[in-house]
C-alpha cells in the first residue's frame, strides 16, 4: 500500500471535498461519515469526489499525507532557522524540531484527535506505522551516542513519546495549556538527552 497520496493540485472542488470530510470526520469519525454527508457539504456531487479522490478512504489518506506534509515543513523550518543561526549541536536542532511539531499538532489537532481514535480505512496503520519509520530515521541522524543499540533504544523512546506527547496536546482545551505541556515536554526531553553522553 502507498504510504501518501497526492491532493489534486488547482481544484477548488478538490479542497471543498477535503475540507468537508475533514470536518465531518472530526465530529463523527470516519466510518460514521458517508459520501453523500461528504458531498452535501462541500456542495457537490459524489461523482466529483471519486473523481478527484476515488473513494472515502483516498480522502482520508490525502488528509493524512497533508497533515505530515504540514509537520514535516514546520519541523524543517525551526531546524533551519537554527542552522543559519550558526547553531550545530545536533541536539537543540532536535529538541527545536520537535517544539515545532508539537506546535503545529496543537494547531490541527482535530486531525490528531481523528488519527488517534482507531477510526481509520483498512490498512491505515500500516501507513501510519510506515511513516513513524521514517520520523524515526530522521531523529536517528540528530541523535547519535556512542553505543550503537543505546541510540537506537532512545530514539524509539523518544519518537514513540512525541505522537503521545501530539494526542495529548490535541487534548488540550486551551492554547495556554497546550504551550505549557509542549514546554514541559521539550524539558523533560532535554533533560533525558542531557543523561546520555553524544559519540
Amino acid at each position: 500500500m502507498e504510504t501518501t497520496v497526492s491532493r489534486p493540485s488547482g481544484s477548488a472542488v478538490a479542497r471543498a471535498l477535503l475540507d468537508a470530510a475533514r470536518e465531518l470526520f472530526a465530529e463523527r469519525g470516519f466510518h460514521a461519515t458517508a459520501v453523500n454527508d461528504i458531498t452535501k457539504r462541500a456542495g457537490t456531487s459524489v461523482g466529483a469526489l471519486y473523481y478527484h479522490f476515488e473513494s472515502k478512504d483516498k480522502v482520508y489518506h490525502v488528509l493524512w499525507d497533508e497533515y505530515m506534509r504540514t509537520q514535516e515543513q514546520r519541523t524543517r523550518e525551526a531546524v533551519t532557522i537554527l542552522r543559519e543561526a550558526g547553531v550545530t549541536d545536533s541536539r537543540k536542532l532536535f529538541l527545536a524540531g520537535t517544539r515545532a511539531y508539537l506546535t503545529s499538532a496543537w494547531e490541527h489537532r482535530d486531525i490528531v484527535r481523528l488519527l488517534g481514535d482507531g477510526d481509520s480505512p483498512p490498512g491505515f496503520a500500516a501507513v501510519a506505522a510506515k511513516s513513524g519509520q521514517v520520523w524515526t530515521q530522521m531523529n536517528a541522524k540528530l541523535i547519535t551516542l556512542s553505543d550503537p543499540v543505546a541510540t537506537q533504544a532512545l530514539v524509539a523512546i523518544i519518537t514513540g513519546s512525541v505522537g503521545a506527547v501530539c494526542r495529548e496536546v490535541a487534548g488540550c482545551a486551551q492554547r495556554e495549556a497546550a504551550e505549557e505541556l509542549i514546554a514541559k515536554s521539550i524539558e523533560i526531553y532535554s533533560t533525558l538527552l542531557d543523561n546520555f553522553p553524544n559519540s
